[in-house]
């Protein structure tokens, strides 16, 4: 059995979407699909499996959706297909990783009373994707 596309991609934070295709059966049906993944920043680190997809129900689900994973560290992705004669595909996915913090971060008196400003620049990284909002707090320490 031969699984000739295996596709990981990045679904959010600590989290990843595996696809592939049907591994054709060469004698034998397949019964299911194991998902295994290896943290390549960890020395010596072995497969976990991710998940099992059973695949003797009609038009099997085939995808998973792996979460737990350290953003900003690189995963082999293991697809095994079973049926007494198993056989594997591999593809390497990082997750996104935290954004560093904004740059020049700078506070002043806004244009009336009790308003204040708050300006700043991008941080030099986005962890591998787009960032979307920023979020600024403000809290009343005096009590």
């Amino acid at each position: 059995m031969v699984i000739t596309t295996v596709t990981g991609s990045v679904a959010g934070s600590q989290t990843i979407n595996v696809t592939w295709s049907a591994a054709a059966a060469n004698g034998a049906n397949v019964s299911s699909y194991v998902v295994k993944t290896r943290d390549l920043s960890v020395a010596n680190s072995v497969p976990v499996t991710a998940c099992t997809v059973d695949a003797t129900q009609a038009n099997p689900n085939l995808a998973c959706t792996v979460s737990g994973l350290i953003n900003g560290d690189s995963y082999e992705v293991q697809v095994f297909a079973a049926n007494g004669l198993t056989t594997q595909a591999t593809k390497q996915v990082t997750p996104y990783g935290a954004p560093s913090a904004p740059r020049n971060v700078a506070v002043s008196a806004g244009s009336a009373s009790g308003v204040l400003t708050v300006t700043w620049q991008a941080p030099s990284s986005n962890g591998g994707t787009s960032l979307l909002q920023y979020t600024a707090e403000a809290f009343d320490q005096s009590g």
